[in-house]
C-alpha cells in the first residue's frame, strides 16, 4: 500500500496545470463529453469536470441543471474555482496547516468534481469512494491537498471529490423561494445528489461500477452524508456510507421555520425587497450578507426539514421505527481530541468551569459528578478532556442504540486517538479531521515531520477504510479485527498505530447519557 502523496498536490488544489508524466493525456468518454485528464506516478486525474450549470443569475438558489454537453474534448487537468466563502490566511489556523484548506480561488461558479482513477482501469468494475468535505456548510472544497485521490486511487479504487453550494448561496431558504418552487433552502443537498446522479451515468467510464458507491464525509460532509441516507432522491445512488466526526457531533437538518427566520433577516439585512432583488446581488454581498446574519444567535445557513427534499430530521430517519431512509452500512466514529482546535483555553479550564459542565447535566447531574469524582478537580484539564471525549462518545452511543434496531446493516464505530505530528501537537493531539490525511494516505505538510508510526497509522485507517469501500466490512487481511457494534458487548475500534477494539464508555457513563439524551439533554462533542 502506498503511503505518500504525489508531488503534484498542491499544484492540483491551487488550480494551476497538473505536473503530469511523459505518457499520454488519458481520455474518458462521458455522456456529457469527452474529458482527457493528466497521467500521473500513480494514478490518471481528471480535475473541474462540470457536473451542473452554473448556478449563478436565474439559476442561484434553484435546484442544479444537470451540466451541458459539448463537443471536442475538454481539458481536465486543473481543479475548478471553489465555492463561495470567506478565505482562512494562507498559513492555516491552529491546528489545520495549509494543506488543509482551499486555494485563495472562490466563484458562484463551482459545481465541478475531481476524479482519480487508477491506471488502465477502463473496463473494470471498481467501487466508487464519492467524498463530501467539511468545513460547516460555510467553507471547504474538493480541491483541498489531503483529500487529493491519487493515492487511494491506486489501490484500485475511483475517488471522486466534488464542490457543493455553501453558506446562503447553498441554504437560504426564504417565503418567495417557496412560493417560486414549493420548497427552499436545501440546494448545497441537492448539489450532493445531481453530484451522485453523474457518478451513476459516467463512473463506467473512468473503470468505476456505478452500483458500489460509497458516500462519505467529514464534519459537516458527515452531516451531509446523514442527509442523504434520509432523502428519497438519492435512493439507488449509494449503498455505503462512511460518517467521521461523525455520527455523534456532525451537524444536523434545521426547522423550516429556522431556515425562513434567517432568509427573512437576510433579505432584510440586504435591503431586498423581492427575489428579483436578491437575484442581483452580487457574489460579495451575498457573502457579506451571510455573515452578517450569522452573527445573530440562532441564526446560519444549513439544510433544513421542509418536507421534501428532506421529509424528516435526519436522526429521525435513522432511528424511529418504520422510517424511510436508504438502508446502509455505516462507518462511523470520532476523534479523540475533537474540541482542541475550537477551544482556546482547552486543557486550562478552571475546576468552576469544569464545575458548570458537570452541572449542566440537569436532572442527571448529582450522577455525573458522582461518575467524573474519581478524576478529581486538581487536574481540570485531564477531567475536562474526558468529560469532551465522553460526550461525543456519548451521542454516538444514543444514536447507535436507536439506529441498530432499525436497520438491517451493520454498523463499525471507531475513535481515532493518534495526534498527528507538527506544530503544537501535545497541545492538539487527535484534533478534528487530523484523521482525514490518514485515510487518504496524504501524509504532507512541510510542517508535520511525519513519522515511520504515521505510516503505519495511515495503512491501518485506510486499509480498513479501502476494504469497507470495495465490501462494506471493513476487516481484512493484516488487520485486527474490528467487530460491527451491538448492544451486548458496545466494541468500538480505537484507531492508531496497534488498533484495539474496546468498550469505550463504561456501563454507568453510558447510562448517563442514555439519560441525559431521554430528559432533553442536547449531546455532542461539545
Amino acid at each position: 500500500m502506498k503511503l505518500f502523496s504525489d508531488t503534484v498536490i498542491g499544484a492540483v488544489t491551487a488550480g494551476l496545470l497538473l505536473a503530469g508524466s511523459a505518457q499520454a493525456a488519458p481520455i474518458a468518454k462521458l455522456v456529457q463529453g469527452r474529458v482527457s485528464g493528466v497521467s500521473l506516478a500513480k494514478a490518471d486525474a481528471y480535475m473541474g469536470i462540470p457536473y451542473a450549470q452554473a448556478p449563478v443569475g436565474g439559476l442561484r438558489w434553484k435546484a442544479p441543471v444537470p451540466a451541458k454537453s459539448w463537443s471536442g474534448v475538454r481539458k481536465a487537468e486543473k481543479a475548478s474555482a471553489s465555492c463561495y466563502q470567506v478565505l482562512n490566511p494562507p498559513e492555516g489556523r491552529e491546528p489545520w496547516t495549509p494543506e488543509y484548506l482551499i486555494a485563495p480561488n472562490i466563484s458562484e461558479d463551482c459545481l465541478y468534481l475531481n476524479v482519480w482513477a487508477p491506471h488502465a482501469a477502463k473496463g473494470k468494475k471498481l467501487p466508487v469512494l464519492f467524498w463530501i468535505h467539511g468545513g460547516g456548510f460555510t467553507e471547504g472544497s474538493g480541491a483541498i491537498p489531503i483529500y487529493d485521490g491519487a493515492n487511494l486511487a491506486s489501490n484500485d479504487v475511483i475517488v471522486v471529490t466534488m464542490n457543493y453550494r455553501l453558506d446562503a448561496f447553498g441554504f437560504l431558504a426564504h417565503p418567495e423561494l417557496v412560493k417560486e418552487a414549493g420548497t427552499a433552502g436545501n440546494y448545497g443537498v441537492m448539489d450532493l445528489v445531481e453530484a451522485l446522479k453523474w457518478v451513476k451515468a459516467n463512473a463506467a467510464a473512468f473503470g468505476g461500477d456505478p452500483s458500489q458507491v460509497t458516500i462519505a464525509g467529514q464534519s459537516a460532509g458527515s452531516g451531509a452524508v446523514h442527509d442523504l441516507i434520509g432523502m428519497p432522491s438519492a435512493k439507488g445512488l449509494f449503498v455505503r456510507a462512511i460518517a467521521e466526526s461523525g455520527s455523534g457531533m456532525a451537524p444536523r437538518a434545521g426547522a423550516m421555520t429556522q431556515g425562513l427566520a434567517a432568509g427573512e433577516l437576510f433579505a432584510k439585512t440586504a435591503g431586498a425587497k423581492s427575489l428579483a432583488d436578491l437575484r442581483k446581488l452580487s457574489s460579495k454581498a451575498v457573502l457579506d450578507t451571510a455573515v452578517a446574519v450569522r452573527k445573530t444567535p440562532g441564526q446560519g445557513f444549513r439544510a433544513i426539514v421542509d418536507g421534501k427534499v428532506i421529509p424528516r430530521d435526519p436522526t429521525q430517519a435513522e432511528t424511529e421505527a418504520g422510517a424511510v431512509y436508504n438502508d446502509t452500512p455505516i462507518l462511523t466514529g470520532l476523534n479523540s481530541e475533537e474540541l482542541t482546535g475550537f477551544d482556546d483555553n482547552y486543557g486550562q479550564w478552571s475546576t468552576a468551569e469544569i464545575q458548570k459542565r458537570l452541572d449542566a447535566f440537569g436532572p442527571v447531574a448529582k450522577r455525573a459528578n458522582w461518575i467524573y469524582a474519581p478524576y478529581g478537580f486538581t487536574n481540570s484539564a485531564a477531567l475536562g478532556a474526558q468529560l469532551a471525549r465522553d460526550r461525543g462518545q456519548g451521542y454516538a452511543y444514543v444514536w447507535a442504540k436507536r439506529h441498530l434496531p432499525q436497520t438491517r446493516s451493520p454498523t463499525y464505530m471507531y475513535q481515532y486517538t493518534h495526534a498527528t505530528p507538527g506544530p503544537k501537537s501535545a497541545r492538539y493531539g487527535a484534533f478534528h479531521t487530523s484523521e482525514v490525511p490518514y485515510a487518504f494516505q496524504n501524509l504532507i505538510g512541510k510542517d508535520r515531520n511525519y513519522t515511520a508510526v504515521d505510516q503505519q497509522v495511515s495503512k491501518n485507517v485506510s486499509g480498513y477504510w479501502l476494504n469497507f469501500i470495495r465490501t462494506g466490512n471493513p476487516n481484512g487481511a493484516g488487520l485486527p479485527t474490528w467487530p460491527a457494534f451491538n448492544l451486548v458487548d458496545e466494541q468500538v475500534m480505537k484507531l492508531n498505530e496497534a488498533p484495539t477494539a474496546v468498550r469505550i464508555l463504561s456501563p454507568e457513563k453510558r447510562d448517563l447519557y442514555e439519560d441525559y439524551y431521554k430528559a432533553g439533554g442536547q449531546l455532542s462533542a461539545h
